[in-house]
């Protein structure tokens, strides 16, 4: 079962990134691939953007987020919006 959660997550990580790639910011302005920026809420979920490669967009992680060694040099955020503003 977690097996099969696991890949529907990366389906899904893959049409969100794909799907936003085509969208704007809320100024209106073009989303361009350097302006995309990820807060991985999840250990799994870290370990996941990073293996479909898009670590280097990836601006905070929470506690939980221990792998891979990249994943612990990005700032530790909370699961509370407040603490997104210092990303």
């Amino acid at each position: 079962m977690n097996c099969v959660l696991r890949s529907i997550l990366a389906v899904v990580l893959c049409n969100t990134v794909g799907t936003l790639s085509a969208t704007t910011t809320n100024l209106g302005k073009p989303v361009t691939s350097n302006s995309l920026r990820i807060i991985a809420l999840g250990g799994a979920v870290t370990e996941i953007v990073f293996a479909l490669g898009a670590g280097d967009r990836v601006v905070g992680v929470d506690a939980s987020s221990s792998y891979p060694e990249e994943a612990k040099q990005r700032p530790k955020v909370a699961h509370h919006p407040k603490c997104f503003k210092k990303i």
